[in-house]
């Protein structure tokens, strides 16, 4: 009886501490990127999907607040987390330190949170074309052979960026509406 007690016990604690971890992470993944990489952000996940990887990147020299980068997929929980020998590898090669995951390389949605300016990041051999969403105005790239939509904006400070891999999972819609659900929460760190 006691050895039930105490298998039911370590079940209902087990239940208990996924369901807590789970909100938890969020805020505990925006407090390690605001520790890493000197940002002070509020992660919105996309409806229907979850962060898979948090990282920050480095500057040449060890100065940290280049770039974080935050992903989502729809599948993490059929996913396999890295093996902490490619995760060292990685974050070594890359000058990168993830904060959460990596669950997944390619993530549905990747939004990047630079310090470098919209110029520098644009190549005017690039198509750009500006969109006007809740009274902002975005650029936006379409890369058709790729299925890749990119939208970026500039915020105080650098430049706010939304990968998305458009595929049955992940339409222009959706990647329309999160932009605007972005826009809407970051207003205040816009120009």
């Amino acid at each position: 009886m006691i050895k039930k007690s105490f298998v039911l016990l370590s079940f209902i604690l087990l239940i208990a501490g996924c369901a807590t971890s789970e909100e938890k992470s969020i805020q505990d993944i925006e407090k390690s990127i605001q520790e890493s990489g000197n940002v002070n952000i509020q992660i919105i996940e996309p409806e229907g999907f979850e962060v898979s990887v948090a990282s920050v990147l480095g500057q040449p020299g060890g100065q940290k607040n280049r770039e974080v980068r935050i992903g989502f997929d729809n599948k993490v929980s059929d996913s396999k987390l890295m093996s902490e020998d490619e995760i060292e590898d990685k974050e070594d090669q890359l000058n990168i330190d993830y904060i959460y995951g990596p669950y997944s390389d390619n993530p549905n949605f990747e939004l990047i949170l630079t310090s470098e300016s919209m110029q520098t990041l644009i190549d005017p051999n690039l198509n750009f074309e500006p969109k006007t969403i809740s009274d902002s105005t975005v650029l936006y790239q379409e890369r058709p052979a790729d299925n890749l939509l990119i939208v970026q904006y500039p915020y105080e400070g650098g430049v706010i960026r939304l990968d998305a891999t458009l595929s049955d999972d992940v339409s222009k819609e959706d990647v329309w509406g999160y932009v605007e659900e972005l826009l809407g929460e970051y207003k205040s760190l816009m120009d």
